[in-house]
């Protein structure tokens, strides 16, 4: 039997799409292994084009694997794959509970992220005017696999999408939007600068988001404001793919959008 790698990641998008660039380059070296990467259900299109030995396992948080008694099942389930090895990029209550249970029950060797707390937190609270540069997310991820063992020098390759071209014009993304109100520009200041820039007949402004409030603010500067259009369920995450990587600059008031057009 093939060795079975278990990767767990879910949070937030943008963290999610982080591993892929680590990943991909991984999985292509080690084909021989088979990986299997634990995640929310909607995280599994960012697996554009993966792999044949890369597969994805939905976690259903909010439904079968709610709770103490769905993370028991979730266990129950990961127990019977056979997992020689865990890397994970977590590195939070639910995937150390998974951790140590997969761990006693089966004796494969586990790995976890270390997040780096204890530095950011110095950097930013007692640094005593000492800056330094902290380790990137990408290198933490791929440290969880080095200390299984799996190493690899080769470099991500971006998703070859089709573009569309638009020489004679330049495309702004603006995505207004994020989970957090404290990482938002006030939605009426974002609006002044979409009503700004589609004054310029070169300018074509795409708007990025999620949720019906969302769309129906997008909606509404679509049809008040020349050249502007609301991408907000024109189709799936390849549809954004695929738009993000044809703008020519974004503003963006999150990160996932950042992370996803980096594909």
């Amino acid at each position: 039997m093939k060795e079975r790698v278990l990767i767990i990641r879910s949070s937030a998008l943008g963290d999610v799409a982080m591993t892929i660039p680590v990943i991909y380059p991984l999985v292509e070296v080690y084909k021989e292994v088979e990986f299997y990467f634990l995640s929310l259900p909607k995280h599994k299109s960012l697996l554009l084009d993966a792999p044949a030995n890369l597969h994805f396992i939905p976690m259903d948080k909010n439904g079968k694997h709610k709770g103490i008694k769905g993370l028991w099942r979730l266990y129950k389930e990961l127990r019977g794959m056979n997992f020689s090895y865990v890397a994970d990029l977590h590195g939070l209550i639910r995937s150390w509970a998974l951790d140590m249970l997969l761990k006693c029950s089966s004796s494969c060797k586990v790995a976890i992220i270390n997040k780096g707390r204890e530095e950011k937190s110095r950097l930013i609270g007692h640094s005593n005017g000492v800056l330094y540069p902290l380790e990137s997310t990408f290198q933490r991820y791929k440290e969880v696999f080095s200390k299984l063992g799996f190493e690899t020098g080769e470099v991500f390759t971006p998703f070859c999408l089709e573009k569309e071209n638009h020489e004679g014009s330049y495309w702004i993304g603006i995505a207004p939007f994020a989970k957090h109100l404290g990482k938002c520009y006030p939605v009426e200041r974002v609006e002044e600068v979409v009503k700004m820039l589609s004054s310029y007949p070169t300018i074509k402004i795409f708007l990025f988001g999620g949720g019906e409030k969302e769309k129906s603010i997008c909606e509404e500067w679509e049809k008040k404001y020349p050249h502007t259009y609301s991408t907000i369920g024109e189709g799936d995450l390849r549809a954004d793919m695929k738009r993000l990587g044809e703008i020519d600059i974004l503003l963006s008031m999150d990160s996932a959008n950042m992370h996803i057009a980096s594909l």
